[in-house]
């Protein structure tokens, strides 16, 4: 079985996926899990998020479109509780559309998969090499939001950083963008191989039914994962 290369129509189709019952629980249980993620570093008082795994899980299961709608979708229903969730909502757009299009790009690979047995640490090196890359364009984007709408101070745990490069003598600007260079990649570091965790602890059978399933478990298992009338993207 070969998969076919994914067209700029095969993307747009990916919208009509969101109504796909799996898809919409997907994002459904993204929220729950961004919600305690983000409780848990509240309470633990780290200089981190947490409220990102289940953005990254709907990037890694269902591709960059519904990753990114999933993110925004998230801090929308979030931010009934946490007003300040919108405004970070495209943060969470390019978390879950880069975590997507990594998938698909092959360096996000179940642990249970093929692709994994046979190369362990390549997997590993490329899912944490993903999570760095997310880390960092996420703080670019947050930057930006953080500083010109809250003057730095989002009422997180991470203002503690905010607050030590202020007492430097750093602008608000670089100060800003200091605490998101040094927490925003290991956030989406530990994010992204939870999320990935999560993953592998998934039947094959459920993950191949999803859209970017076959490129998590690699192509040997999709045949062995998927009854012959699963809708999956591929041509014999």
């Amino acid at each position: 079985m070969m998969l076919r290369r994914r067209s700029v129509l095969d993307r747009v189709q990916d919208l009509d996926r969101v109504q796909d019952p799996k898809i919409l629980a997907l994002i459904a249980s993204a929220i729950v899990l961004n919600f305690v993620g983000g409780e848990v570093i509240k309470l633990a008082r780290l200089p981190v998020y947490g409220d990102s795994v289940g953005t990254m899980l709907v990037g890694l299961l269902a591709g960059p479109v519904i990753g990114a709608i999933g993110g925004v979708a998230s801090n929308l229903v979030l931010g009934l509780r946490d007003p300040s969730m919108p405004f970070f909502a495209p943060v969470s757009l390019v978390i879950g559309a880069l975590a997507g299009a990594f998938a698909q790009a092959g360096f996000f690979r179940a642990w249970h998969g093929t692709a994994a047995r046979r190369a362990p640490v390549r997997t590993g090196a490329a899912a944490v090499f993903a999570g760095l890359v997310i880390g960092v364009a996420a703080a670019c984007v947050a930057t930006p939001i953080a500083a010109y709408v809250y003057g730095g101070v989002t009422g997180g745990p991470t203002d503690v950083l905010f607050a030590v490069f202020r007492s430097y003598g750093l602008d608000v600007w670089k100060a800003v963008f200091g605490q998101s260079v040094v927490s925003d990649p290991i956030d989406k570091l530990v994010t992204a191989l939870l999320a990935l965790a999560i993953v592998s602890a998934l039947p094959r059978r459920t993950v191949a039914r999803f859209p970017n399933g076959p490129r998590l478990l690699g192509d040997a298992d999709v045949e062995l994962s998927v009854p012959a009338s699963a809708d999956i993207d591929a041509v014999a």
